[in-house]
């Protein structure tokens, strides 16, 4: 009888309405998420943030110097040196400053691993250690502010220069480090992408030929025009007491010896010229109380101001080539990359830029298979992906495809399908794809705000902690990156996704 009863009512026609059925929202509303910072703004430019995080006794630091490959120049005899950024960064471990042991060795001693990488905009280092090593992290880092080659020699330079080539080899050309492919069409796309005039023109890797123009007296003029303090952010995570001044104490035993890195140019100048170490104590001493103090608590009653003028970006290009470029190379899969420049990155729209992107991957997804539901990220379809990063004065979007992946198609028929699932950006919200849409959006929300979470959550992550604590509040003026983050996902907007999409991904700028 019970059978019976349940089967006329699952059957009834009309018996129960649909719509009376909540849809769930799939929104996640968090309270304010702030990690407790402290921010010394000092006269040089220089700044330092420590958050502070018993979970282990360990420290991270990432030291974010904002100027990369887009400040390479020329060598001597007036040669395009592109590259060179990227090759003083690898020098800069090789650096031996008075009696200390070279950089990677300092790290090595203190039982730390050390990581760094450079980008167009930017060059970063990152340490981790042992709690006990703080002030040695921090002393690493005033040194490298002050000369970042120190004691690096020609045979130095040879040596990183093969280094570097070898990188392109394997990164670049025949496939042997990572996705070889998506790699090699970096290197082609910015000319398709930037006028030539554009800082973005050239890459962080360089040539072959580029790279063996590279001098020592190349690479010391780039570190003295560039590793300074005005464009320097230090940012301290990990296992140690921010209360009552005792950061600024860790700062002042690690910039012995350089503490003009912390003041203004005049107050710099006049410092390095005494050579009598009484008068330099007085002089320091009256600096910190006549001139830091007041500047520190002046800085503290104001934001630091953002280093990008969101309200005044420039409008990204117009393409400057539409020609498909073929290029062979020791790759698995014929692969297709399509590429789209955006306006810069580091402004309050870039979660909405970046969800812009990174939905045309489920878009391509949809225009395949009609069923395809973002929440669930079931699909057969592999070896395609969609990818941005968010620079200074631009971004730059690409989407990647494997022959195979979607179907045995030519690169060009392969285009054409990526083209084709451009419009879904401004299609209609029908009956049909709002849920599409809305569950798109709602992914994408859920999966930043986890990504951005775990950050703060994995003890593995504090290394990430510190990268992005020093980027963000580089860039932005503010120390709050995990916040600001999560409050970008909360309140990201259907409408102004596609906005961005419908304006600056499309079929004429691919």
């Amino acid at each position: 009888m019970l059978t019976s009863l349940l089967a006329a009512l699952l059957l009834a026609p009309g018996a129960v309405d649909a719509a009376e059925y909540p849809t769930p929202k799939y929104e996640l509303r968090l309270d304010d998420y702030y990690i407790n910072t402290v921010d010394y703004r000092f006269p040089s430019g220089l700044r330092v943030l420590f958050q502070e995080d018993h979970t282990q006794p360990i420290v991270s630091i990432t030291n974010w110097i904002d100027h990369g490959s887009t400040y390479d120049g020329l060598n001597e005899k007036g040669e395009s040196v592109e590259g060179l950024a990227h090759v003083v960064e690898h020098l800069a471990f090789r650096a031996k400053h008075g009696d200390l042991p070279k950089n990677w060795d300092v790290i090595a001693q203190l039982g730390g691993i050390l990581n760094a990488s450079t980008s167009t905009d930017w060059v970063n280092y990152m340490t981790v250690a042992p709690v006990d090593s703080r002030v040695m992290l921090m002393r690493v880092e005033a040194l490298r502010l002050n000369d970042g080659v120190a004691g690096v020699t020609e045979e130095d330079v040879e040596a990183e220069k093969s280094i570097a080539r070898n990188e392109l080899r394997q990164g670049y050309e025949n496939g042997a480090n990572g996705s070889a492919a998506v790699r090699t069409a970096m290197v082609h796309l910015p000319k398709l992408l930037w006028p030539d005039d554009h800082p973005y023109r050239n890459t962080t890797i360089g040539t072959h030929d580029t790279i063996s123009n590279i001098t020592l007296g190349s690479v010391q003029r780039y570190v003295r025009e560039n590793y300074r303090p005005e464009f320097s952010t230090i940012a301290m995570v990990g296992s140690f007491d921010t209360s009552q001044g005792k950061p600024m104490d860790l700062i002042f035993q690690a910039f012995a010896d350089v503490e003009h890195l912390l003041m203004a140019p005049e107050n710099a100048e006049a410092y390095k010229k005494l050579t009598d170490a009484q008068e330099k104590d007085e002089f320091f001493a009256n600096w910190v109380n006549n001139t830091l103090v007041p500047h520190l608590q002046e800085a503290a009653k104001t934001p630091a101001q953002s280093r990008v003028d969101c309200d005044n970006r420039a409008e990204p290009p117009p393409l400057q080539s539409d020609e498909i470029v073929k290029i062979s190379g020791m790759v698995d899969n014929v692969t297709a990359v399509a590429a789209w420049s955006l306006p810069a990155g580091y402004c309050s729209d870039d979660i909405n830029m970046q969800v812009a992107a990174y939905s045309l991957q489920n878009y391509i997804l949809r225009s395949l298979d009609p069923t395809y539901d973002p929440l669930k990220q079931e699909s057969s379809i592999r070896g395609f992906g969609c990818g941005a990063f968010t620079d200074r004065e631009g971004s730059t979007m690409f989407c990647y495809v494997e022959k195979g992946a979607i179907s045995k198609k030519s690169a060009e028929q392969i285009l054409d399908d990526i083209s084709d699932a451009l419009y879904l950006q401004t299609a209609p919200i029908d009956a049909v794809l709002k849920p599409f849409y809305e569950n798109n959006l709602a992914y994408q929300r859920l999966y930043g705000i986890s990504s951005t979470l775990n950050m703060t959550d994995n003890i593995a992550s504090l290394s990430g902690r510190s990268f992005y604590l020093a980027s963000h509040a580089h860039y932005t003026g503010q120390p709050t990156f995990f916040s600001d983050s999560i409050k970008s996902y909360q309140e990201l907007q259907l409408e102004r996704v596609r906005e961005i999409g419908g304006k600056y991904i499309t079929r004429d700028r691919m």
